[in-house]
């Protein structure tokens, strides 16, 4: 007997064997998980249901080939995988905004009302999911007694959020669940170079020069408004773009409220166009001036 081919289907009720005997093909049929009829030569699915192997308070249902154990009604799986019966608690005990639009942080999403924290701290659990994924607050913010803070909120921090509150009273499981959307609400920013019209004038080598870009953010925070890397800025040159940074003839500041391109004593050489740029946060703004050293 020559073995030619075997096909095994990772979902199949049955498995099919060819064979070749001496030039007579013959088929074997083995049955998974069912019974083989005699003679008729097809499977029988067996009902895995009626030797009830699923646990407490969980109800089986039989599939071809297969089964699988579903909680009851009014039960619910706990942690330790056993369907457990809760009491639905009062909507009213629980607050929470159904539609969040953000555009910044700190927030709290979840607080319970009317239960003492000591209660809270003995007899409740709360368990959270991002966008179905099981997710913790420690993850991205600060998890709270009841509920949580997200802090520097980010487009990453937006999604539907679902808080499940389980309070066990001397064994009467209660349960409160809550869905919330996150959406973040597009901030703006508008830069202006606030001494453009000084800019406009050729500029004497050698003198204290200064560019001053103003920020005007609209539903945008910044970590530390006073930080001067908040704004890029560069030479626009035919070849490309140049970062500048900090050197011994220019330097970058924050003062009299606009982010500055400092020129300790500029030269002919400085002369050309600079870009004040504002790239974070989802917003990418800039402007340009160009500016003339000469030598009077």
């Amino acid at each position: 007997m020559i073995l030619r081919d075997v096909q095994t289907l990772r979902e199949a009720t049955f498995v099919t064997v060819w064979t070749h005997l001496f030039e007579i093909m013959t088929v074997a049929t083995v049955c998974v998980r069912m019974v083989l009829r005699p003679r008729i030569g097809t499977c029988v699915d067996i009902d895995e249901c009626e030797d009830d192997p699923c646990g407490e308070n969980e109800a089986c249902f039989n599939t071809i080939g297969n089964y699988h154990c579903d909680c009851v009604e009014d039960t619910d799986r706990g942690d330790d995988g056993v369907c457990q019966e809760w009491h639905l608690v009062n909507v009213q005990s629980c607050r929470l905004n159904q539609l969040l639009e953000l555009s910044e942080a700190p927030m709290s999403m979840l607080s319970l009302l009317e239960n003492p924290k000591k209660t809270l701290k003995k007899d409740s659990q709360i368990t959270w999911s991002k966008n179905n994924e099981p997710w913790h607050p420690d993850e991205d913010g600060t998890d709270k007694l009841n509920g949580f803070v997200i802090r520097n909120f980010d487009p990453e921090d937006a999604g539907v959020y679902v808080g499940s509150i389980f309070i066990d009273q001397r064994g009467v499981i209660s349960k409160c669940q809550f869905d919330l959307k996150i959406v973040l609400i597009d901030g703006s920013v508008t830069l202006r170079i606030t001494n453009e019209e000084y800019l406009m004038k050729a500029s004497k080598a050698g003198k204290l020069l200064k560019i001053k870009c103003d920020v005007d953010m609209v539903k945008v925070k910044l970590e530390n408004p006073r930080n001067p890397e908040n704004i890029n800025w560069y030479k626009v040159t035919e070849d490309g773009d140049v970062k500048l940074f900090d050197t011994e003839y220019n330097y970058i500041k924050r003062g009299s409220g606009t982010y500055q391109l400092v020129f300790n004593s500029p030269t002919p050489e400085d002369s050309g166009t600079y870009r004040c740029e504002f790239d974070q946060q989802g917003v990418d703004v800039s402007t340009d001036v160009t500016i003339d050293v000469m030598e009077f």
